[in-house]
C-alpha cells in the first residue's frame, strides 16, 4: 500500500480538492509521480490531481480566486489555498488523450477523455498510475505497480512512439533509473538507442534541467555511463565520447570519479563538479591538471550547448585549474593555497579534488587539510594584508610592475609566516632594494586606510 504523510496540510489539501471533485459528481484521483514515490514508501513532497472535470468546471467548484489557469488549452489549473499561514498548491489537470507532437514537445492538439486513455498518454509506465484517496484503491491501466516491483524503467505502450512525442524523455528514462536504482527495459531502451540522435531537437535549457537531476542522483556514475551505453552522450557531449572511444579506460575512470563525488553541494555546484571531474578523468592517463585556458575552453562550449549559468562554468573552471595544488594542500606553502581557499569556489574545487583522491586510492592529507582550512573564521582564512598601495606610494614607488610585485611579495611572506606583523612588513618594506635610493631607510608611517 502506498505511504501518504496523512498528518500534513499539503496531503489533507489534496485530498479534499479529490474529495470536492468526487462530490460533485466527477471522478478524480492523484496521479503520476506523487502515486509512484508513495507506493515506493517515499510520502510525496508535492501532489498532481486528474479529473474528469474540465478546467472551467474546476475553476467554478473551487472559485476564480483560488484557481490559477497555467494550461488552459490543456485543461491544467492550479489549485492554492492558504493553510495556517502557509500557501499550498496543487495542480488539477483534465484527462486527456493527447494528438501528434510536431515540435517534439508539445500536443498539436488535445482531446479530454477518461483515466485509462489518459495513462496512456504518459512517459513510462511507473509515472502513469492513478490513486483515489478516498476509496483508497490503485487505479493501474499500465502495469506501473509490477515494474515498481521489477524496478524497471518502461514506456507507456510503444517506445518509439513516446520518444518521437517528447525526445527528453530519452534522458528522463535515464534520469529515472539513476534516482531510482532501476534497469532499463530493453525495448525502451532499444528505443533510445534508434533515436539518440534527435535528442539534439531538444532545447539546452531543457536538457541541462535533466543533467543537473542526473547528476544529483545517488546512481550519477550509472547515469552518464547509461547516456554512453545508449548513444546520447555522442550528441550531448561529443568531446567526452570522443576520448571514451579512444580509451575505454577512461571511461571506466570516470564511473569511479563520479561516484566519489560527495553529494552535499547545491544542484548548481554539483553539476559544475561533474562536468570537472567528467573532463579530468577524460586526460590521457588519468593526469588531472588542466590549465585554465584548456578548461575554459571545453566549460564553455558545454555552456554554449546546454545554456548553462555563468556560476556553474565559473565553478568548474575553477576546480579543474586548481585540483593538484588542493590534492597536494598540505605539502605546498599557505600561500599557494590560501588564495585557492578564499575563493567563493574553493568548496567545489575541494570536493572534486577529494573525489579524485577517494577513487585513486591517493593520500588524502591534502585535501582534509584544505576542508578543514575551509571552517576557519573567515577573518583567520584572509586575514587584511600588512602592507597596502597607500604603503608603497608613501615609499615613492608608482604603480606599475615593480608596485604589484612588491605587494604580492609581501602578501606570502604575511602568509607564509615571514612577517609576523605590520611593523615587520614596514621596517622590510623601507630596506627593501627596490625603493628609490632616496627612500632607504625612511619607513612609511601611518595606518593603511
Amino acid at each position: 500500500m502506498p505511504v501518504w504523510n496523512e498528518s500534513s496540510d499539503l496531503y489533507q489539501f489534496a485530498r479534499d480538492i479529490v474529495s470536492r471533485l468526487q462530490r460533485a459528481g466527477y471522478i478524480a484521483y492523484f496521479a503520476g509521480g506523487c502515486v509512484r514515490d508513495a507506493l515506493m514508501g517515499n510520502p510525496p513532497n508535492d501532489y498532481d490531481v486528474a479529473t474528469s472535470a474540465r478546467l472551467e468546471q474546476v475553476i467554478e467548484l473551487f472559485g476564480p480566486k483560488n484557481t490559477l489557469a497555467i494550461g488552459a488549452a490543456f485543461g491544467v489549473a492550479c489549485v492554492h489555498r492558504r493553510i495556517h499561514g502557509q500557501r499550498y498548491q496543487v495542480e488539477v489537470a483534465t484527462f486527456r488523450s493527447d494528438g501528434t507532437y510536431s515540435d517534439g514537445r508539445h500536443p498539436d492538439w488535445v482531446r479530454f477523455s477518461r483515466p485509462e486513455e489518459d495513462a496512456q498518454r504518459r512517459d513510462f509506465t511507473i509515472n502513469g498510475m492513478f490513486f483515489d484517496p478516498i476509496a483508497g484503491e490503485l487505479k493501474d491501466y499500465v502495469g506501473g505497480a509490477s515494474d515498481l516491483a521489477a524496478k524497471r524503467i518502461r514506456a507507456i505502450g510503444e517506445a518509439d512512439h513516446r520518444i518521437e512525442e517528447d525526445k527528453l524523455r530519452m534522458l528522463r528514462a535515464v534520469r529515472f533509473g539513476a534516482r531510482f536504482g532501476f534497469d532499463m527495459d530493453r525495448e525502451t531502451a532499444e528505443a533510445i538507442q534508434r533515436h539518440a540522435k534527435e535528442i539534439l531537437v531538444v532545447s539546452g535549457e531543457r536538457i541541462a534541467a535533466e543533467m543537473s537531476k542526473l547528476f544529483e542522483t545517488a546512481k550519477r556514475s550509472w547515469g552518464i555511463l547509461e547516456l554512453h551505453r545508449l548513444g546520447l552522450l555522442a550528441y550531448l557531449w561529443q568531446e567526452l565520447e570522443q576520448r571514451w572511444r579512444d580509451d575505454p579506460e577512461r571511461c571506466e575512470r570516470a564511473g569511479r570519479w563520479l561516484g566519489a563525488l560527495r553529494s552535499e553541494l547545491d544542484s548548481e555546484s554539483t553539476m559544475a563538479a561533474s562536468m570537472a571531474l567528467l573532463w579530468l578523468s577524460s586526460q590521457s592517463g588519468g593526469g588531472c591538471a588542466l590549465e585554465k585556458g584548456e578548461a575554459k575552453g571545453i566549460v564553455q562550449a558545454i555552456q554554449s550547448r546546454w545554456k548553462l549559468s555563468n556560476r556553474v562554468v565559473e565553478q568548474a573552471i575553477f576546480a579543474m585549474s586548481h585540483v593538484v595544488e588542493l590534492r597536494d594542500g598540505s605539502e605546498l606553502p599557505w600561500s599557494v593555497i590560501q588564495p585557492i581557499l578564499i575563493s567563493e569556489h574553493a568548496r567545489v574545487a575541494v570536493e572534486v579534488a577529494s573525489a579524485v583522491v577517494e577513487s585513486e586510492g591517493v593520500a588524502a592529507q591534502g585535501v582534509e587539510y584544505c576542508r578543514a582550512a575551509l571552517e576557519r573564521p573567515r577573518e583567520e582564512l584572509n586575514p587584511p594584508p600588512y602592507l597596502t598601495g597607500r604603503d608603497l606610494h608613501i615609499a615613492g614607488l608608482r604603480p606599475g610592475p615593480l608596485f604589484a610585485e612588491l605587494l604580492r611579495e609581501a602578501r606570502v611572506l604575511q602568509l607564509d609566516g615571514g612577517l609576523q606583523s605590520r611593523e615587520a612588513a614596514l621596517d622590510w618594506l623601507s630596506g627593501h632594494p627596490s625603493l628609490p635610493r632616496e627612500r632607504h631607510g625612511r619607513k612609511p608611517s601611518g595606518d593603511p586606510p
